[in-house]
């Protein structure tokens, strides 16, 4: 498994750790929607993450949860760093091809006579 693939499939949304939280605490996601007073789709975009955990967001978590809201936007740091990591990763992979056609081995030669 190459590091791109492996990046892939450990990354993790903030959001899983918000699921896991209310399976723990056995509160459902429209109950802590309503405590958060946000609608069940917009919920479920967060801890799907295609939404982020905004300072608002944390706060009101922290209030409903108990968790600080630092732990949630450190989550959030950390994840959005991980898909940066992941596009640059997906953007070298795209660049291989690319440079596989470079005459390296020309350019070498060329740059060993020149500095001779």
């Amino acid at each position: 498994m190459d590091t791109l693939q492996l990046k892939k499939s450990l990354l993790s949304t903030p959001g899983e750790r918000i699921q896991e939280h209310i399976d723990f605490t056995g509160m459902s996601q429209a109950e802590l929607a309503e405590r958060l007073g946000r609608s069940v789709p917009k919920l479920n975009e967060l801890i799907k993450g295609k939404a982020p955990i905004t300072k608002e967001t944390a706060s009101k978590l922290e209030f409903v949860l108990g968790v600080p809201a630092s732990f949630w936007l450190n989550l959030e740091k950390i994840y959005q760093e991980e898909l940066l990591q992941i596009e640059q990763l997906e953007f070298l992979e795209t660049c291989k091809s690319w440079v596989s056609g470079f005459p390296i081995v020309a350019l070498k030669n060329e740059f060993a006579t020149f500095y001779k």
